[in-house]
Order: structure tokens, then C-alpha cells, then sequence
């Protein structure tokens, strides 16, 4: 992936639901995409915290 890419989910969702089981479909995959991006959040948290951490480690004498 090249920087300013978006990353690929590989989650497909119908941009016109026609029926009850397209709509469902969409309703879950959406879901199942914002947990995924809640987790990306939560990874660079982390690996932001254990950067800052360890910056702030050494500065400390």
C-alpha cells in the first residue's frame, strides 16, 4: 500500500440494498469494519504509548 492509500477491508457492501437480506448483510459488514477500525485505533494507541514511553525513559537521568 502507498501512502495515501486507504487500506482494503476486503468487506463488500451493497450500495443499493434491495431486499431484507442485502440490508442485513450491509447492517453487519458495517459493524464488523467499525470494529476492525476501532482495533487500528487502539494498535497505533499502543504503539504510539510504547514510543512516547520509551523516549520519555531516556530522558529521565
Amino acid at each position: 500500500m502507498t501512502k495515501g492509500q486507504r487500506p482494503s477491508t476486503e468487506i463488500f457492501v451493497y450500495t443499493n440494498p434491495k431486499s431484507r437480506e442485502e440490508k442485513i448483510h450491509n447492517k453487519q459488514a458495517r459493524a464488523l469494519i467499525a470494529v476492525k477500525k476501532s482495533e487500528k485505533t487502539i494498535e497505533q494507541q499502543a504503539i504510539g504509548s510504547l514510543i512516547s514511553h520509551h523516549i520519555n525513559s531516556k530522558l529521565i537521568f
